[in-house]
């Protein structure tokens, strides 16, 4: 008896700290995960752009023959020397491209729904490119006096300062994150261009060298058309790159020339007026990053 009695009493010194054990573990509390981000397109958005551009100018000119001095041969010979200055101001063709940096911000508003996302943006940059242009020299023979012909110099410039659009956006949500959307409306900008031309006789025609330098500075507007991607990595955050292409027309002026003679002071041995039309368009790749309110 006193054997069984000790036996009942090691087992309940070995078995009682198992079961307080037991009585104080116990089961893992389950936590939910956080809920994912909730990303939406709808609304305001702010941001900023840079990138590089690059554009081309191509000009025409068209010359128109002036008066001239009637006590001078010059002027009655056929072709007189101001349809030679009108023919070797037609015969002056030039353009050219430039390239540089650009960079501004833009503003917007979305409507989303579902995976469609509609906009409205506006945005405006400046320029940082090369003048393009041209330079060159044309020789006009005169079937009445082969012996002087005319001779012209030229060199044109063109540019872009800086350029706005007023753009519609449509897209379509690849995920819930990503963007893919073409984009076009209206396109303006500062635009600039200038030419010099220079006109002579060959020696020994006794003739003082016509020349006239003319140009424009003003802001015109256009279209624009293109297309980007829009990955928004955090909930009010976007990262887009986008390529647009545009144009913003033809600017005119006008570039009075005269030859004017030594022999006879004062007696024009002709002119003409060069009217110059030069055209602006380009290419826009960039990268811009947004803020959505």
């Amino acid at each position: 008896m006193r054997k069984f009695l000790g036996f009942v009493g090691v087992a309940s010194l070995l078995a009682g700290p198992a079961i307080a054990a037991d009585l104080g573990t116990r089961a893992p509390v389950y936590k939910a995960p956080p809920p994912s981000p909730v990303f939406s397109w709808a609304g305001w958005y702010i941001g900023l752009n840079a990138g590089a551009e690059w554009g081309s100018g191509n000009g025409s000119a068209v010359g128109t023959p002036g008066p001239c001095s009637a006590v001078l041969a010059g002027c009655v010979s056929v072709p007189n020397y101001s349809t030679l200055m009108a023919n070797a101001v037609g015969g002056t063709g030039f353009g050219g491209n430039n390239n540089g940096f650009i960079g501004g911000g833009q503003i917007g508003y979305n409507w989303q729904s579902g995976t469609l996302v509609t906009g409205i943006e506006a945005d405006i940059q400046g320029l940082s490119a090369n003048n393009g242009g041209s330079s060159g020299v044309v020789v006009i023979p005169s079937p009445a006096f082969p012996a002087f012909p005319l001779t012209e110099t030229f060199a044109n410039e063109h540019r872009v300062d800086w350029l706005g659009t007023v753009r519609g956006r449509l897209g379509w949500l690849a995920t819930p994150t990503f963007l893919i959307y073409g984009t076009g409306g209206l396109a303006y900008g500062g635009v600039k261009a200038s030419t010099a031309i220079t006109q002579s006789i060959a020696p020994p025609d006794p003739s003082i060298p016509a020349s006239g330098i003319g140009g424009v500075s003003e802001t015109r507007a256009g279209w624009t058309v293109g297309g980007g991607l829009e990955w928004m990595f955090a909930p009010n955050w976007s990262l887009k790159g986008e390529y647009m292409y545009s144009e913003l027309g033809s600017a005119s002026y006008d570039i009075p020339l005269a030859v004017v003679s030594t022999a006879v002071p004062g007696a024009v041995t002709g002119s003409a007026t060069a009217h110059i039309s030069q055209d602006f368009k380009g290419s826009i790749a960039r990268v811009g990053v947004n803020y959505h309110f």
